[in-house]
């Protein structure tokens, strides 16, 4: 009689344990089809917020042209990816690699004044372009701002004619 309960304990163990495991493998399997859309998911909203900070750069860029010595400094949260600025092209790039197709591969798109281009690839490269050929000619001593944890504060300062039609704009970081 011992024995017949010593034997329905150890199978009320063995079953435990065995429905733990079913339930682990359950929660590890959802889990690891679910993982890759909430990572595209979060990449998603990541580029429509810099979206929305570049479109915010670019009206603060923008409203400086109006005279010789206007100044902006506009804040500019960097969670993910790197901002370039391209004085030599008059560009400035945001560029991300990221689980989501955001837009057609090899296809630029536009928003407003933000060109859209989504390269090829496993992860995929998003790059969010401002140009600025014919409208100024761009000025940087910071040539790329990385992620970080804290806003950048950028100096947008128009600097005046330079001969041609062009202003000049200055773009540099304040703090960081």
């Amino acid at each position: 009689m011992l024995l017949r309960m010593q034997n329905k304990r150890a199978q009320i163990w063995i079953s435990a344990v065995i429905y733990t495991l079913v339930g682990l493998t359950a929660i590890g399997l959802l889990l690891a089809i679910v993982q890759p859309r909430i990572q595209e998911i979060r990449d998603s909203i990541t580029i429509k917020q810099t979206i929305e900070a570049l479109h915010n750069f670019d009206s603060s860029l923008r409203s400086t042209l109006i005279a010789p010595g206007n100044k902006r400094n506009v804040e500019f949260k960097l969670s993910a990816g790197k901002l370039e600025i391209k004085p030599e092209q008059n560009l400035v790039v945001w560029t991300m690699e990221s689980a989501n197709k955001f837009s057609e591969p090899g296809i630029v798109t536009r928003e407003g004044t933000i060109y859209i281009l989504t390269e090829k690839g496993k992860p995929w490269i998003v790059n969010l372009t401002l140009d600025y050929n014919e409208i100024a000619d761009i000025t940087s001593d910071t040539k790329t701002l990385s992620k970080s944890e804290k806003p950048y504060v950028i100096s947008i300062e128009n600097l005046g004619s330079t001969g041609s039609n062009e202003q000049q704009v200055n773009i540099n970081v304040v703090q960081s």
